[in-house]
């Protein structure tokens, strides 16, 4: 971790101090979401409404158009003023923005405006405060968009600030790190590492003579136990599904379970092989949970996304996150909800899908 002296604080150091900051928070979040209380959270203040960018709208435009700051402090005398940028869920806010005021009052001289864009208009935004000259200090992005932008020229090269603050990478999830670093530099510092679990309707369940999901990693939850618990759920008389899906990522990350791959080398792949046996047999048990077995809906009607329509206590089982867990916790009032693992097929995995922090 690097040190503070003179209440000067570098970029890189700042990168981990938030990563850790917004990391602890987000931890918040989830014990609530397990039915623990958690302790109350400051309200951020409400974000002006972005007006839709017209197509070939200018830099000013597009900047005029943004988002004001969730987060902006009076400026102090002799601080070091830093722009902290998001695109994260608008229910992960309040934990962003009690993260960034601890690290604040514990950091005074060092001022943080965090603001936040969602969607594309987030790298929007990027690119052309970028070529402007007034990018923010530190972005958030997944490895994906971290390797997009980083290509471009748009990152700071960590290697040579870690290296002198004697930085152990070893603290941080090495799976998760591993694809913030190429060419022998290192571009970002991985802040979370969401992990798919199943949230399950426990009041549904009951409902249907099913026993709660297991809580260990080790614990009797098949495929074909997920299909039978979908088929007792699913009533189309009262418009109750057995599972619904996340995105069109979710449904070929399911592939998986089958023991397919996206790739030939998760290093330095050469060539796509979903095309393979356990690729193909993967996106027909996907297929059969819509068609044969008919307990999801299909992707084109799947109403407002698995979130929304969790919580309107007619989805017995949905697979998501800790963006999941904040999204749901606080508005399920009418029915007993709790989380397991993802069920077990030719092995027992899941998606790590990290996303951290940039200079």
């Amino acid at each position: 971790m690097g040190t503070i002296s003179d209440g000067k604080l570098g970029r890189r150091s700042f990168l981990e101090y938030a990563a850790l900051a917004v990391g602890a928070a987000s931890l918040t979040g989830l014990a609530a979401a397990c039915g623990q209380p958690a302790p109350a959270q400051p309200t951020a203040a409400p974000a002006a409404k972005a007006e839709p960018t017209k197509p070939g709208a200018s830099g000013a435009q597009l900047a005029s158009q943004a988002q004001a700051p969730v987060l902006k402090p009076t400026p102090a005398p002799g601080a070091t003023s830093i722009r902290f940028y998001t695109w994260t869920a608008a229910a992960n806010l309040p934990n962003w923005t009690a993260a960034v005021e601890a690290f604040m009052r514990k950091y005074p001289k060092i001022q943080v405006t965090l603001e936040h864009t969602p969607g594309q208009a987030y790298w929007d935004k990027l690119t052309v405060e970028y070529a402007g000259g007034n990018p923010p200090d530190v972005i958030y992005a997944s490895p994906l968009d971290c390797g997009r932008v980083g290509n471009q020229g748009m990152l700071l090269d960590l290697t040579q600030y870690i290296k002198d603050d004697k930085y152990n990478l070893d603290d941080l999830n090495p799976v998760a790190q591993k694809p913030y670093m190429w060419g022998g530099k290192i571009f970002g510092l991985v802040a979370f590492t969401d992990s798919r679990i199943t949230f399950y309707n426990k009041t549904l369940f009951r409902q249907a003579g099913l026993p709660e999901l297991p809580q260990t990693w080790d614990g009797e939850f098949s495929l074909d136990q997920f299909i039978t618990y979908c088929q007792k759920l699913t009533d189309p008389s009262k418009q109750t599904w057995g599972f619904v899906f996340e995105s069109q990522s979710q449904a070929a990350r399911m592939t998986w379970l089958f023991g397919a791959k996206y790739y030939d080398s998760d290093d330095y792949p050469t060539k796509a092989v979903m095309d393979s046996p356990e690729g193909i047999q993967g996106f027909q048990w996907v297929q059969d949970l819509v068609h044969k077995y008919k307990v999801a809906p299909s992707l084109a009607d799947n109403m407002g996304g698995s979130d929304p329509m969790f919580q309107t206590g007619k989805v017995g089982m949905v697979w998501g996150g800790f963006k999941s867990a904040a999204a749901v916790h606080t508005v399920i009032k009418d029915f007993e909800w709790g989380v397991s693992t993802i069920p077990k097929g030719a092995a027992r995995v899941s998606n790590v899908s990290p996303n951290g922090f940039m200079v």
